[in-house]
């Protein structure tokens, strides 16, 4: 699979308005917040003008910091603290080439491929770091104990599950490709002990809930029969993901 996503937006000739939530005296969009271990700030995403960047505020909104540099040619988002509130992990999405615009009938629809990649940095912007580099990763979530990020990568022919320790050493990956194509697995949360993590996938054609030991072992479908979906469509951090079952049994 190329490294490469590909962004599309249409334009139709109705719009559905996304009702979003700026902070006081700004324009644009804020979303994707996440609190910090103390509960006394939150990191977010603060996008306008084409512009995206990771933001810090205190609880109640005062005091808010623009953590990432704004470059022509990048995004940033999926802001995650990690456990001990001493790091900030997030996804970067840098553009690989110019919009292909295509139009149909009341349509048009904008196609840009970009490379995603997993990042850290300290809660003021400093010692920012790159953690992964091959293929586009994405989707990351810390390991309770901090020690580990697990996420996905399409390194491997497929949008898998890696993990790789803090400092980006050690990535292995924990799922194997699977002979769907177009599978992507997604919404990861690891277990409160740090040995398990349940994820959603539609590797079988459906999207049902899996759980896989933190060293790739034991993969093992949860759900089956009826239909297991999600709220929304899984976002870049695999946040808003909330897997529901309808009509679905647990597997024994």
């Amino acid at each position: 699979m190329s490294a490469r996503f590909w962004f599309t937006l249409i334009l139709a000739a109705t719009l559905i308005p996304w009702a979003h939530v700026s902070a006081a005296g700004t324009s644009g969009s804020s979303f994707s917040p996440n609190w910090a271990p103390d509960g006394k700030r939150i990191v977010f995403v603060f996008r306008r003008d084409g512009d995206q960047q990771i933001h810090v505020m205190a609880d109640d909104g005062s005091g808010r910091t623009q953590l990432t540099n704004p470059k022509s040619d990048e995004e940033n988002d999926s802001p995650l603290w990690s456990p001990d509130g001493s790091r900030i992990a997030f996804v970067r999405k840098i553009w690989a080439g110019a919009p292909q615009t295509s139009v149909g009938p009341g349509i048009i629809i904008i196609t840009r491929p970009s490379i995603r990649q997993i990042y850290v940095m300290n809660p003021d912007g400093s010692a920012e770091k790159q953690l992964t580099s091959s293929g586009s990763s994405y989707f990351p979530v810390w390991s309770p104990d901090g020690r580990h990020i697990a996420f996905v990568s399409d390194r491997d022919g497929g949008q898998l599950i890696f993990v790789m320790n803090a400092d980006g050493t050690e990535q292995r990956r924990l799922t194997q490709p699977s002979s769907r194509r177009g599978s992507l697995e997604f919404g990861l949360r690891w277990s409160p002990d740090g040995q398990r993590i349940v994820f959603t996938s539609n590797r079988d054609g459906t999207e049902q809930i899996y759980v896989v030991k933190a060293d790739g072992s034991e993969l093992k479908r949860l759900t089956s029969t009826g239909i297991v979906g999600l709220v929304g469509p899984p976002m870049a951090d695999g946040l808003p993901s909330f897997p529901i079952a309808k009509g679905s049994r647990t597997s024994m």
